[in-house]
């Protein structure tokens, strides 16, 4: 219980990565490990999202936090409390599970052999859809389906084989370090005007703003894709916000609020700029539609979930369903 944590205690957390731009960001935390002795595996806390097997009865359980489960069909599975002994065959997508191991690849996705299991919750039960909504729960899933990035930051300390490893030395940094891995993807640009940039254009000490992908290796440090990398930070510099629009609502009094998978919502006003990616074009906010990726540059926001802000400037990264937006998802 919340009763059982003092100042001081070491806590590790697994949090939604949908938090707010405020410091310190702000977020739901899904679950709180306490009590930690020293060289502890802190379970791994994720959700299945496909489970196949071979001829032999091996199961492979893909989860969403980019970390493959290889089980034999008498893998130690418990309930969460560790009073019922259950089956690895009885395990599907969409269950909410915490896996202790003790080693794995250093790969995307990584792979292990765990050592237990423990059922959180079971995948919550899907009635069978109505014809005459179809075209709803359609808008609906495209809506809330589509992934998040986290916003990491740091000192570039390596550049080797198309990986970045940034290192922040500031006191309370979520990430102390992490591995960008680069793909063909990922998008560099300088957060001055987002002016595009490239890897060659990174060297060693360069501070450096990443939006990376939430699913990691658990690895230290841990290592995800990236999303956009942002260089030729100044000081005092607003880095753009990096974020996929999953609703447009229009209020009774003509404002536009545009949802972000960022716990951010904007409110444009008559003096927000819409731009294409390179600011060669200029277009409106009519022109913004659910699925777009984009960049939003603002100086305040509320200190709420979610929090709002009137941008000074949107810039359209991909619409939805081209490239860039569907490595998001």
């Amino acid at each position: 219980a919340l009763s059982d944590f003092a100042v001081g205690d070491t806590v590790y957390a697994d949090v939604s990565p949908v938090m707010t731009r405020s410091l310190p960001p702000m977020t739901n935390a899904f679950t709180l490990f306490c009590e930690i002795p020293e060289d502890t595996a802190v379970p791994a806390y994720g959700t299945i999202t496909d489970v196949s097997a071979d001829e032999d009865g091996n199961l492979r359980v893909s989860t969403d936090q980019d970390l493959i489960l290889n089980l034999t069909p008498d893998a130690p599975v418990l309930s969460l409390d560790g009073t019922e002994t259950l089956s690895a065959a009885g395990l599907m997508a969409g269950d909410t599970i915490l896996v202790r191991y003790s080693f794995m690849t250093m790969s995307i996705p990584a792979q292990t052999t765990p050592d237990e299991i423990r059922l959180v919750a079971q995948a919550p039960a899907v009635a069978a859809p109505d014809p005459a909504d179809e075209g709803t729960a359609a808008a609906q899933d495209s809506a809330v389906s589509q992934g998040s990035s986290i916003r990491v930051s740091g000192a570039v300390a390596q550049l080797e084989d198309g990986q970045i490893l940034l290192e922040n030395d500031e006191e309370g940094a979520a990430y102390p370090q992490v591995l960008l891995n680069i793909t063909e993807d990922t998008l560099f640009l300088s957060a001055a005007d987002c002016s595009e940039k490239t890897l060659s254009d990174i060297a060693a000490g360069d501070l450096l703003y990443a939006d990376i992908s939430p699913a990691m290796t658990r690895s230290i440090p841990p290592m995800a894709n990236a999303f956009v990398v942002f260089c030729d930070v100044q000081e005092d510099t607003a880095v753009p916000t990096y974020a996929q629009i999953t609703d447009i609502q229009t209020g009774d009094d003509g404002q536009v609020t545009i949802v972000t998978d960022q716990s951010l919502n904007l409110l444009p006003n008559e003096s927000t700029k819409v731009l294409s990616l390179d600011g060669s074009s200029t277009l409106s906010v009519s022109d913004l539609a659910v699925g777009d990726t984009i960049l939003a540059r603002f100086q305040i926001m509320t200190a709420s979930l979610p929090a709002q802000t009137n941008p000074e400037e949107i810039r359209i990264v991909a619409k939805a369903g081209d490239a860039q937006a569907t490595a998001i998802q």
